[in-house]
């Protein structure tokens, strides 16, 4: 038997193995088994008489094909107000501009709309704090566009159903800022959302009359991680790295 190696992130390739059985037999029992097992009952749900929440009372032999989905089902969306910090990183994740930072008793946080979502999970997987999740409610219909939107009090109240992300954590970053390129605007501390950048004066003599040079100062403890500081700096004198760096 054929063996052809695979290229993978890991410094360990794969081996995948080609031949007769692998390519055409076992596809063939798979088709046939699941043919079979349909003639008793179909793979699909049987909507509305049936519904995903109702899967303890299938038998296990009869949850071919739906029991995969219901663990990692992309349903509407929540959000744990304790935990997110405003930073608008879901914002400017979404690739189809459907949530919108609002202010909502006195600070800013995620409206989503529906209506655009396509429940990809990017603004979930992208939350420096995992305070936005996904739920497994999935009747979402409504009869007007408007009802679509998702005020942040509507992520609240759903916050109890909410499913943590299952994507691994991501390896934090921090600023890495570049004090011979920057200008000391102090855009990255006006905008950071948990002040862990402030400017502070340099001590270098300047002309009388002139305002003392800032530039900012970092502090990692509490920094999450967003980047925002990153995207709003004028000269690209702040990148964001690991630890490694």
């Amino acid at each position: 038997m054929a063996e052809v190696r695979v290229r993978t992130d890991t410094s360990r390739p794969n081996v995948r193995k080609t031949g007769v059985r692998t390519i055409i037999l076992k596809p063939m029992y798979i088709t046939i088994r699941q043919f079979f097992r349909s003639l008793v009952r179909p793979s699909t749900l049987m909507y509305p008489k049936e519904k995903m929440e109702d899967m303890d009372q299938i038998k296990p032999q009869h949850r071919f094909g739906v029991e995969g989905s219901w663990e990692f089902f992309r349903g509407a969306h929540a959000l744990d107000e304790d935990l997110c910090v405003s930073c608008g990183v879901c914002a400017l994740t979404c690739p189809n501009a459907a949530i919108e930072m609002v202010y909502y008793k006195g600070r800013k946080l995620p409206q989503l709309d529906q209506g655009r979502c396509m429940f990809c999970t990017l603004c979930v997987e992208a939350c420096p704090k995992a305070a936005l999740l996904m739920t497994s409610e999935y009747e979402l219909a409504q009869e007007s566009r408007d009802k679509l939107i998702d005020t942040p009090g509507r992520l609240i109240w759903r916050k109890e159903r909410g499913r943590r992300p299952l994507f691994p954590a991501r390896p934090p970053k921090y600023p890495i800022i570049d004090m011979e390129t920057c200008i000391g605007c102090g855009m990255c501390a006006k905008n950071c959302p948990v002040a862990a950048l402030e400017m502070k004066e340099t001590g270098e003599p300047v002309e009388e009359g002139k305002k003392p040079k800032k530039k900012p100062a970092f502090d990692r403890s509490k920094c999450v991680s967003c980047g925002i500081c990153e995207s709003k700096c004028p000269k690209d004198c702040i990148q964001m790295r690991g630890d490694e760096t």
